[in-house]
């Protein structure tokens, strides 16, 4: 928990994230759901602040989250997360003139 002081004292967003996320991925591994969950929403809720919605980085966190889900039996809240995981990392990693012209034609 030091190492999360320091990361928040000194704005490093993206660190808070990581940190968060593999301090949820030890809550759940010994069993404790509920302390999990918080830090896996309030990572996520990180990833997207600090590099937007659409940034492959926050589709990471979003697929992290969604196993998360699924593990502890919240299969549809997972899908929908899974998902939305995917269309992030497709979007981020798209060239621009893919993006482009799928705007276009929808």
């Amino acid at each position: 928990m030091h190492a999360l002081a320091i990361m928040r004292a000194h704005h490093r967003e993206e660190w808070v994230a990581a940190i968060l996320a593999s301090l949820a991925a030890a809550q759940a591994a010994a069993g404790d759901a509920a302390a999990a969950r918080p830090l896996y929403a309030e990572a996520l809720a990180i990833a997207r602040a600090h590099f937007g919605n659409a940034h492959a980085t926050t589709g990471a966190y979003l697929a992290v989250f969604a196993g998360y889900l699924g593990r502890s039996g919240e299969v549809e809240a997972a899908l929908a997360m899974y998902d939305e995981a995917v269309a992030t990392i497709s979007l981020s990693v798209s060239p621009p003139h893919a993006r482009s012209s799928a705007t276009r034609t929808s």
